[in-house]
């Protein structure tokens, strides 16, 4: 008697966290995660990996992997990269579009996570819309414009129905990037590289508004010392 393997393969924790995914070509990638529920780690069957660490509130403060990419992500707003988030529960394709983007952006910081779980404060975020059984890209989209409003949002998806499709558009996502024609989507690229220049200028032209303050602060701090 036959017995057929379904795919994809994954495994979790006794806290339900993805902890190993393998797909139907063998390609599989595995994760740990911290005492706290927090994911910490990620290793890919072709020997790409990545870790990161946590401060008390659950915000990522230090990013490295086998690229030799190395990021501290408490610097000033002035100082920082331009962030991406990937929400995808295959590591496999989030890992590819990461390299991708890469690739094109190469100044950016781009993070990948496997659950539906928006973290504030990306200037892009690319979300699948399936996670698992369930359809998650309209709840996902609500989330990030509730909390991080100037975002650019891209639904990334080889299965989207018109219906969802339309709702998710109208909602303000502001591309569509199709997983089963990924060299058919240089428009999305185009999009993200125009809402990267304008978020560079953003930030920069902060800068600007914020040092003289910042001197005024420091200036008014030395006169009260100096006359105390």
């Amino acid at each position: 008697m036959s017995v057929f393997q379904k795919y994809p393969i994954v495994r979790r924790d006794e806290r339900c966290n993805q902890i190993y995914y393998e797909n139907s070509l063998g390609d599989w990638c595995k994760s740990k995660y911290n005492e706290h529920g927090y994911h910490v780690y990620n290793e890919t069957s072709d020997g790409f990996w990545w870790k990161r660490t946590y401060d008390s509130k659950g915000n990522v403060q230090y990013y490295a992997d086998s690229d030799g990419v190395e990021e501290y992500l408490y610097l000033k707003d002035r100082e920082r990269k331009i962030r991406i988030l990937i929400l995808d529960d295959d590591p496999i394709t989030a890992m590819y579009m990461r390299s991708r983007l890469l690739v094109k952006y190469k100044d950016a910081f781009i993070e990948t996570r496997q659950e539906p779980i928006v973290i504030p404060g990306f200037d892009i975020y690319m979300i699948d819309n399936q996670f698992g059984e369930a359809a998650m890209g309209i709840g996902l989209l609500g989330e990030i414009k509730r909390t991080s409003p100037s975002a650019l949002i891209i639904a990334m998806s080889s299965t989207l129905s018109y219906e969802i499709l339309s709702t998710m558009m109208n909602r303000g996502c502001n591309g569509i990037y199709d997983k089963a024609n990924p060299a058919d989507n240089e428009s999305v690229f185009d999009l993200m590289a125009i809402h990267i220049n304008t978020t560079k200028e953003r930030i920069k032209d902060a800068s600007k508004k914020q040092s003289p303050y910042i001197f005024r602060l420091i200036s008014g701090f030395i006169r009260t010392r100096l006359y105390k």
